[in-house]
């Protein structure tokens, strides 16, 4: 949250997790890890969609966060 973004966009999940944001080509943007919640920078993003994918053990959720 928040989606769509200006500036941030805050990863809120239980436990450690690791986390990649592509652009609509699949072209990995930034990636990293956490714990519990981490805040990603995407000033720098041009504007437009990506996706947002973490990942923790046998889990994977993917969403779709619009920059503006």
């Amino acid at each position: 949250y928040p989606n769509p973004t200006t500036e941030n966009v805050t990863v809120t999940f239980d436990g450690s997790f690791n986390f990649y944001v592509t652009d609509m080509l699949g072209k990995v943007i930034s990636s990293g890890n956490g714990n519990g919640q981490e805040t990603i920078s995407m000033a720098t993003f041009a504007d437009g969609s990506y996706l947002l994918t973490v990942l923790s053990g046998d889990i994977t959720r993917t969403i779709k966060v619009l920059k503006q």
